[in-house]
């Protein structure tokens, strides 16, 4: 998507998410922000594009979350930043995936690291995260696994940042 720079050199002013084009001097709230990871922001819009396209993270649990277990992002999370929470199902936890963060837009630069840190009684021993890549090198997201299995009708919860 080509940009114009803008005086933040964090932030390139993509083009107005309806389509249309900027003039010098708009002061438009419709307007796509690239940043320098290379994922698009709708400011003002509340994590969504003017379209109604999802730009927040998602979150899915694994099969050692047991049966019926739930997965979600906290609340203004975005790719860069934010939180997951996983609650384990009632029976059949085990190891291996417990949750999965999949970024809205990979993150170009296939070195950025991803930082993640337990935020309530999820044991830091016992669990490890790998990133996530597509074909082209891309970091897509990130999976807490577990390695010895988790309490039943539990839930934890992390935070994560990444680097870039």
């Amino acid at each position: 998507m080509p940009y114009v720079d803008a005086s933040n050199p964090t932030y390139k002013v993509s083009s107005r998410a309806d389509g249309g084009v900027m003039d010098s001097g708009s002061a438009d709230q419709d307007v796509l922000i690239t940043d320098r990871f290379g994922h698009t922001h709708a400011p003002g819009l509340a994590g969504a594009s003017k379209a109604g396209a999802a730009i927040a993270p998602t979150a899915a649990a694994g099969a050692a979350a047991g049966a019926s277990p739930s997965a979600s992002v906290v609340a203004n999370s975005s790719d860069q930043r934010g939180g997951v929470s996983v609650t384990t199902g009632g029976s059949g936890v085990g190891t291996g995936v417990l949750v999965t963060v999949t970024f809205a837009n990979p993150f170009r630069d296939g070195n950025a690291r991803v930082v993640v840190t337990p935020t309530n009684n999820a044991p830091l021993s016992t669990i490890y995260v790998t990133k996530t890549t597509n074909g082209q090198g891309q970091v897509t997201g990130f999976v807490i696994n577990a390695s010895v299995a988790p309490a039943t009708g539990t839930t934890y919860t992390w935070d994560w940042l990444v680097l870039g």
